[in-house]
């Protein structure tokens, strides 16, 4: 009688090896940030920031102010009795400047290229003909890229998340987030249906935005931006992380994001130079041509009329303003050295030429918790990774490893984002520590080894 031999030593031993390295992939920047690069609170919170005072580029009916004409105005102010910093807009008055309604829209004095960004925030403006936004931008917008963490409308529950860039950057489609996502193309399209719509993501959840948010105290908006991508977290007042409370926040401890972006089929050059903007419009690109659909009696009505309806109704109706403020804890910024805390990590040894036709096998190991995809597979297209592709023996030893596919090119969300073929870049391999680089040596070794 026959019996069936299991593998060898060798094979055994490539084995384990690989299953070390994915899990030193998982551990690796397993460690809290504690390096603090930029504060915003307080009575100074102000002495970070600049004034815009030009006309609002995204058609607003509204007259951002000068810091002098916001303090006396009592627009922006300090609330000792809450520690708090307001910012708010003009509700006392009907509207006299051809522009709109006076606000203010405040840009950081620095910026930045990455990093952990922690928004605290008690209070944002809510109500109709209202555009708040917390976003951050650079230089020649979309080319250095936009990140809207914060962008409600109207009176429309929930928060809307985008990412903006110049030509050839697009979002990977398989991804552990929170939030539903209606565009995978992040260079801004003018002509489109809906213009400049960028990488769009929404979350309806009235906990995420406006007077839902407020309700509940607040709480914080969460963007860890660094080599690997981009990801997004909220967390309400009741639901802080302790190591955010302890100012030693660890990003790799918390829940699913509500907005994961990896730079995937994005260049993390896309995003780079940005200053925090925190601002409120009125009507605009955004609010004016769904004012009537969600402040109005319904109907039909074109994008004209709803505009100069939200321009009437915010000129003269200033009291219907009064929760149009935000009130701020604190902004903060940890530094992220990305050699130490990747929010990426694709084992090196895992690459291979990827066939973009419908259906094929991506044997790409997730990233941490195999909650990351590879990169997207354009129908048609090819995408390379930035080695040569693993021959056959050596495939079959990572195969307990392997399990996201390339997103089927026949559904009806990736044939309408009009991704061209083999626009894929080379993956960006995130800098790993001395336990991987160990682990990839003892990997190469044995498999070497095991083929022989």
């Amino acid at each position: 009688m026959s019996r069936q031999l299991g593998p060898g030593p060798a094979q055994a031993l490539a084995r384990l090896a690989l299953a070390l390295y994915f899990v030193s992939c998982v551990w690796v920047g397993a460690s809290p940030l504690t390096n603090v690069i930029a504060s915003y609170s307080g009575s100074n919170f102000l002495s970070g920031f600049s004034f815009f005072v030009g006309d609002d580029p995204t058609n607003g009916f509204v007259n951002y102010v000068d810091q002098n004409t916001a303090v006396s105005s009592n627009l922006v102010y300090y609330r000792p009795d809450r520690g708090t910093f307001i910012v708010g807009v003009d509700n006392t008055s009907v509207a006299t400047s051809s522009r709109g309604r006076d606000s203010v829209r405040l840009t950081s004095t620095v910026s930045f290229s990455s990093g952990l960004f922690l928004f605290d925030i008690v209070h944002m403006p809510t109500g109709c003909g209202l555009w708040p936004a917390l976003w951050t931008t650079g230089p020649n917008n979309p080319n250095s890229g936009e990140i809207d963490i914060v962008e409600t409308v109207n009176n429309r529950p929930g928060n809307s998340l985008s990412l903006h860039s110049g030509p050839g950057c697009y979002s990977a489609i398989k991804r552990t987030q929170i939030a539903n996502y209606s565009s995978l193309t992040c260079a801004n399209n003018a002509s489109a249906p809906v213009p400049n719509t960028g990488c769009s993501n929404s979350v309806r959840g009235a906990m995420y935005g406006g007077d839902g948010f407020n309700q509940m105290n607040g709480g914080v908006y969460a963007l860890l931006w660094d080599a690997g991508g981009i990801q997004i977290w909220m967390f309400p007042r009741s639901s802080i992380p302790s190591d955010v409370t302890k100012g030693a926040p660890d990003p790799s401890t918390w829940p699913t994001p509500i907005v994961s972006f990896p730079f995937y089929c994005c260049s993390a050059s896309n995003f780079a130079y940005n200053t925090i903007v925190l601002n409120t419009d009125f009507c605009g690109n955004f609010a004016g041509p769904t004012f009537l659909k969600t402040c109005g009696s319904g109907g039909n009505f074109t994008r004209d009329q709803s505009f100069d309806a939200c321009e009437d109704f915010v000129k003269n109706n200033y009291s219907a303003f009064n929760e149009a403020y935000w009130e701020i804890n604190y902004f903060k910024v940890y530094s992220v050295d990305s050699s130490k805390y990747p929010v990426s990590c694709v084992p090196l040894v895992q690459s291979r030429l990827i066939d973009g036709s419908a259906g094929s096998r991506v044997d790409w190991p997730g990233t941490k918790a195999s909650a990351r995809p590879g990169p997207i597979c354009p129908a048609n297209g090819r995408c390379r990774s930035s080695l040569q592709p693993l021959s056959a023996s050596a495939r079959s030893l990572l195969a307990p490893l392997t399990t996201d596919d390339c997103f089927p090119a026949g559904k009806p969300s990736f044939n309408t984002q009009n991704v061209p073929a083999g626009t894929c870049p080379k993956v960006s391999m995130a800098p790993q520590l001395v336990s991987s680089l160990f682990s990839l040596a003892l990997v190469g070794v044995v498999s070497l080894f095991a083929l022989l």
